[in-house]
């Protein structure tokens, strides 16, 4: 179930963002390890059991290029 997925990635650290979505993806995660063959390790042994995971898809950052937290609302005044 959607509960028992969500619960169990409040449960790792390594899942540092996870979003509910609309569209292809029911679920998109940002994932930090310290390199490549952590990340294989994580999603064998973690992110595919579980509960309610099928199948995956996988993109890495190749650089940043804008992260901001400043949300572009107008004063109310």
């Amino acid at each position: 179930s959607l509960r028992r997925f969500e619960s169990a990635v409040q449960e790792h650290p390594e899942i540092v963002d996870c979003y509910a979505m609309v569209g292809n993806q029911d679920y998109m995660m940002r994932i930090v390890v310290p390199d490549p063959a952590a990340y294989q390790r994580f999603l064998s042994e973690v992110m595919m059991k579980l509960p309610g995971v099928a199948n995956m898809k996988s993109s890495f950052t190749l650089h940043e290029v804008k992260n901001s937290t400043t949300l572009p609302v107008a004063d109310a005044d």
